[in-house]
């Protein structure tokens, strides 16, 4: 949501403010951020097909394959740990 936030209103929230309710470290917000956005390939848009398959599947309610916990632990392993918050190494072990 703070990524949406940011890209979507010219006004937001700064990452300190968020850090302070959220009840964490601004270097653990802005780590956060930054794995989030490498997560994505820094791609805030998506195109018009992926909308379109996820419309259909929210309007539907219809159930939508997610990675399963193996493909998304291997992802993650294949970033440097140095680089992943604290909290993404759960999915590591």
């Amino acid at each position: 949501m703070l990524v949406t936030s940011k890209m979507y209103n010219d006004t937001y929230y700064t990452n300190q403010y968020i850090a302070s309710v959220g009840g964490v470290t601004l270097q653990n917000i802005n780590q956060l951020e930054r794995f989030f956005m490498t997560m994505i390939d820094w791609h805030l848009f998506i195109t018009l097909e992926d909308f379109a398959f996820y419309e259909r599947g929210l309007s539907g309610y219809q159930h939508v394959e997610l990675p399963s916990a193996a493909a998304l632990a291997h992802s993650l392993a294949v970033a440097s740990s140095s680089d992943l918050h604290p909290a993404s190494q759960i999915y590591l072990q």
